[in-house]
């Protein structure tokens, strides 16, 4: 006799049935009452509940059986309660797991906003000026002075010190007078001010063709003993003279070791100083009458012993030149100078070279529509870009409102374009000029760049003509193409000058391969 309900099965009745029991007489006497209650999960049946009792009257069957459903009701309350609770220990671990991760992504997020914090003290230390606009005056050629109110702060400011404080060797060649000296000059003077001992030696006062082997190395070590203020503590004299039985360059890296990672031991918080050696104009070295080739590899091996003496990682070099570093080595049995962090450094971006627009105030109305159109000519290559603004300073005619481009591209013609050699000064586009037409591949250069004037770019093939091309600063690379740098280098080196200089760029490369 089966009854049935919404929420139960109850089974009464069943004294027949010998699956309930063995004994057919207790079953008659105790009838059994069954009753199964589904349990469900967000309308799913998951499980029964099974609860049987014996019953001896209806009266009291009913009443049993009411207690029965409470007590299945408050089974199925406490599966549940149970079901909720690994729920909630699932969400807690979910939840730590989070917090976790955003815990670490906010430590990330401090870092990164304390490195750009350290980028904006750097970038105001170095554009600090307390010049006023009298006395603001553009710089053409040369290395800027540290206060100099015109020099423009590029990102290879910040990824040279950034560099440099974690102690990494690193190298900037570029073009001339794409600001490479001023670059370090400014650095130096930053990395001094945080406790370093940093010194910048210029390679052209050791010496050039006419120099041995030996006065090169000894100029160099003397410059070391100088820069370090070891004039004192040391007799470079003697030093030197106890060991010319051993060649130069192992007396230069013992110098290193025994004086200079010795003596200069200690900043003013008696922690050990770092010591970076600048070395500009670099490029000098390649027209040496001895190979060169043991300085580099000397510089590497300061590099190298890092991994087994700690002392050397207070040791840290910055090139500085017109070079590339497969040039720097080119004994095929040594392998080439291929250490360090390269500083890529470009032309000024409008951005950037806000600074330079200080000069101009009393002669511009729109000031950045005038500094647009000078980087449109000279595409913020810093000597042009200096003398262009120094020519509008200095113009007698009156920049006229939304007529900037025209009376900007009549400046340029008159004063940089036409008769430029005799304009040239101080020297710059002639020596481009000169690179390109004294160079032993002058051909294949000359044809490499009639190929890019043509063409407009051509993609980046990583030749040696295009290297030497890079080096003369006439061409750039951007995103993975070669194209002429700016507009003055385009109007002046046009095609009718590779005619003049080269009537056929192809039968003299054939020539020159023959």
């Amino acid at each position: 006799n089966v009854q049935r309900t919404r929420e139960t099965v109850v089974v009464k009745d069943a004294t027949h049935d010998s699956r309930f029991t063995k004994d057919p007489y207790l079953v008659k006497k105790h009838p059994k009452s069954i009753l199964c209650l589904p349990i469900l999960d967000r309308g799913q049946f998951i499980g029964l509940l099974y609860l049987e009792n014996n019953l001896t009257t209806d009266a009291f069957t009913r009443d049993r059986l009411e207690v029965l459903k409470i007590l299945s009701a408050q089974a199925a309350i406490s599966i549940e309660n149970s079901r909720l609770y690994e729920q909630l220990e699932d969400y807690s671990r979910t939840l730590e797991q989070k917090v976790s991760e955003r815990t670490q992504e906010l430590s990330q997020t401090l870092d990164v906003l304390k490195a750009t914090q350290a980028e904006l003290i750097l970038e105001n230390n170095l554009l600090r000026s307390d010049e006023g606009a009298e006395g603001f005056d553009y710089q053409i050629g040369g290395s800027l002075d540290v206060g100099s109110p015109t020099y423009v702060v590029r990102s290879a400011d910040r990824h040279l010190y950034q560099a440099m404080r974690a102690g990494e060797f690193c190298y900037t060649f570029n073009a001339r007078q794409m600001g490479k000296s001023s670059l370090m000059v400014r650095i130096l003077k930053q990395l001094q001010e945080d406790g370093d001992r940093c010194i910048a030696i210029d390679l052209t006062r050791i010496g050039g063709e006419n120099v041995t082997s030996d006065q090169w190395y000894k100029g160099f070590a003397v410059e070391l003993w100088r820069g370090f203020g070891l004039l004192r503590k040391v007799k470079l004299k003697a030093w030197w003279a106890d060991r010319l039985d051993i060649p130069a360059p192992q007396r230069l890296i013992h110098f290193i070791e025994e004086v200079l990672l010795v003596e200069v031991k200690k900043t003013e918080s008696d922690e050990p100083a770092k010591m970076i050696i600048f070395l500009d104009e670099i490029d000098c070295t390649l027209s040496l009458n001895f190979p060169v080739n043991d300085f580099f590899a000397l510089i590497r091996s300061c590099y190298n012993q890092r991994a087994i003496d700690p002392n050397y990682k207070r040791l840290t070099f910055a090139l500085f030149g017109v070079a590339t570093p497969s040039t720097l080595i080119t004994d095929p049995q040594k392998t080439p100078f291929n250490i360090g962090h390269p500083i890529h450094l470009e032309g000024f971006k409008a951005n950037e070279a806000q600074p330079l627009l200080y000069g101009l105030a009393d002669k511009v109305n729109n000031p950045q529509t005038i500094l647009r159109e000078i980087i449109g000519w000279t595409g913020g290559q810093p000597f042009l870009t200096q003398k262009v603004c120094n020519l509008i300073r200095n113009a007698k005619s009156e920049i006229p409102i939304n007529g900037e481009a025209q009376w900007l591209a009549e400046l340029v013609r008159e004063n940089i374009l036409e008769n430029w050699e005799i304009k040239d000064d101080p020297e710059h586009l002639k020596t481009i000029r000169d690179r390109l037409l004294k160079s032993p591949r002058s051909a294949r250069l000359l044809e490499l760049y009639r190929q890019i004037l043509t063409r407009k770019s051509v993609v980046v093939a990583d030749s040696p003509e295009e290297k030497e091309l890079l080096l003369s600063g006439l061409v750039v690379r951007q995103e993975g193409r070669v194209k002429v740098n700016n507009r003055i280098y385009e109007s002046i080196f046009d095609r009718h000058w590779l005619e003049e200089n080269n009537q056929s760029p192809v039968g003299a490369l054939r020539a020159e391969n023959s």
